[in-house]
């Protein structure tokens, strides 16, 4: 090989002229802002999705009638603000009670205004049964404490009866 072979097999590389390399660069340039600009918008749809909010959007808020919700047994529970025990939502639960709720579309956030030494309680939705926002005419609840509804448990309870025959 000679060097003038040299040079012709070189300069088939470098054949490509001003125009043409520019061309190329700015192909180069627009596929890369049409990349940046597809990952921006794919960020976004993916940042909107996810639903960053900093507070989850209330329904309703207000004072507590009633609510029922099931308890973990696959019974239902609850409380009332009326003064009347057949009042408990599902039988089970408590009456008398002064309650303030935001219900969001995840959660039920339960505070108790004359109760301040009890933090909030939050009820997923997916256990609500059944919620019932206002005062119901009662403008002031007794600030004795809220009238827990148990059965009584005692020995005789306890004995399984005996099969019917």
């Amino acid at each position: 090989m000679t060097t003038g072979e040299g040079n012709k097999n070189n300069s088939l590389f470098c054949t490509i002229s001003y125009n043409e390399k520019l061309q190329i660069f700015e192909r180069d340039i627009t596929m890369k802002k049409t990349q940046s600009l597809i990952l921006l918008a794919l960020v976004l749809v993916v940042i909107i999705s996810t639903g960053c909010r900093r507070q989850p959007q209330t329904i309703a808020k207000g004072t507590i009638f009633r609510v029922e919700y099931r308890l973990e047994n696959g019974k239902t529970g609850g409380f009332t603000r009326l003064n009347i025990v057949e009042a408990v939502p599902g039988g089970n639960g408590t009456w008398n009670v002064d309650a303030y709720g935001v219900l969001t579309r995840d959660f039920l956030i339960i505070t108790y205004p004359q109760q301040k030494e009890f933090g909030p309680r939050v009820i997923p939705t997916h256990r609500l049964v059944d919620i019932q926002f206002g005062d119901g005419g009662i403008k002031k609840i007794d600030k004795k404490p809220a009238q827990l509804n148990t059965p009584s448990v005692s020995p005789t309870n306890l004995i399984p009866a005996e099969p019917q025959k």
